[in-house]
């Protein structure tokens, strides 16, 4: 069985397509020729080189073993990058993957990199449902029963095991060391109309796509940061920006981004954290 040898696209210096490249293959770490193959049973010989077809690709190549691959104009330059080492090959199989083995790490027991990754994977989703529900918490005292942590914030030992588990749980994220300091979800289109906030004293437009937010708090200096996102009913593809202006004003910026041009959102969320 052979690997298929992951075949660039022939482009000079300049990203333009050489038509006339052809591809050269070696022995690893040598100049040695290597014969290739043209399928992945290893069966067919290709030979030690193959010319490009005239957009810049190739035809599918195979290896039994590491390779050293030169691909070169038709006047016999090298081009950028090439020659190269230990170029990149994948299992022609599909299973790969699967074949790839390891001693196991502590908290992922897989032995092979599939497993690994399905492991990974439902980790994750579980992270994924876990935070959906501290998400759509609908108080504190929710979502410290999705905690574990009792209803209350109270070091009171009815509400926890013990009352220096309070302690803890109270102290364990005081609002000042939280990174958000405000947010605020408004429908831009054709005019501002905030639908919830928190620590924004202002929503205003200053043109189509241009919205300028003003915090009710200013923060310590201009080096916060703004998670701005948009969207519409339109489904249009919208992206939103940010610019700092101040530690009290920051702007979002909203661009069409199948044409360029700045556009109103019906839904648009700014965060400001630092």
């Amino acid at each position: 069985m052979a690997d298929r040898v992951f075949m660039p696209r022939a482009l000079d210096s300049n990203g333009d397509i050489v038509t006339d490249a052809t591809a050269y293959f070696y022995e690893l770490g040598t100049t040695t020729p290597l014969i290739v193959y043209s399928d992945s049973d290893g069966l067919t010989p290709l030979g030690i080189s193959t010319n490009g077809y005239a957009d810049g690709t190739f035809a599918g190549v195979f290896t039994t073993e590491p390779i050293r691959m030169d691909i070169k104009t038709a006047a016999g330059v090298s081009l950028p990058g090439f020659p190269s080492d230990g170029w990149y090959v994948v299992p022609a199989n599909g299973v790969g993957a699967g074949t790839i083995t390891f001693e196991p790490q502590e908290g992922n027991t897989a032995t092979d990199v599939q497993t690994a990754i399905n492991n990974l994977s439902a980790l994750w989703f579980a992270v994924t449902d876990y935070g959906k529900s501290l998400i759509a918490a609908a108080d504190a005292a929710a979502a410290r029963l999705v905690l574990g942590l009792g209803t209350a914030s109270t070091t009171d030992a009815t509400a926890y095991a013990t009352a220096a588990q309070g302690t803890l749980a109270d102290a364990a994220l005081p609002a000042a060391s939280l990174p958000i300091k405000a947010w605020v979800s408004f429908d831009g289109n054709p005019t501002v109309s905030i639908n919830r906030n928190s620590g924004f004293a202002s929503v205003t437009r200053i043109s189509a796509g241009i919205y300028e937010c003003t915090l009710s708090a200013a923060m310590a200096d201009t080096n916060y940061g703004v998670l701005a996102t948009a969207g519409d009913a339109a489904t249009t593809r919208l992206a939103a920006h940010y610019y700092v202006i101040s530690t009290t004003v920051f702007r979002v910026y909203v661009i069409n981004h199948g044409n360029g041009i700045f556009s109103d959102a019906d839904f648009v969320t700014a965060t400001a954290l630092y």
